[in-house]
């Protein structure tokens, strides 16, 4: 299940995290906000064990979305070592959303792991 992230938490869950961090990004009035909420919970239950997902409601949490220049919701973000690897806008779909995450967590090498890959 997809966990809470605040403003006030957002730097110790995500930038802080060890773990690849999956941030998705929502609206309660939203509404494709509705299947990509579920569609990322499955995505967070399958891939437990491989990175941390959580969401942050932007109309809570100002100084975060205003910061990652959240323009429209849905939006999610994959961080690896605090940093932003790939940002989807929009309703997505599954097959779309795991072959992300599967490019970013496959690769190897030190780019990804000191965290200079570069936003694709």
């Amino acid at each position: 299940m997809i966990q809470p992230v605040t403003d006030a938490t957002f730097d110790q869950d995500v930038i802080d995290c060890p773990l690849p961090v999956l941030v998705y990004f929502w609206a309660d009035w939203c509404e494709e906000c509705k299947p990509m909420s579920r569609l990322v919970d499955v995505i967070a239950t399958e891939r437990r064990s491989e990175l941390k997902a959580l969401h942050l409601d932007v109309d809570q949490n100002p100084e975060k979305t205003a910061l990652h220049a959240i323009a429209e919701v849905p939006t999610v973000i994959l961080f690896i070592n605090g940093k932003e690897q790939r940002r989807i806008q929009g309703l997505t779909n599954k097959a779309h959303l795991s072959s992300t995450i599967n490019m970013h967590l496959s690769r190897t090498g030190a780019d990804v792991l000191d965290g200079t890959s570069s936003i694709s």
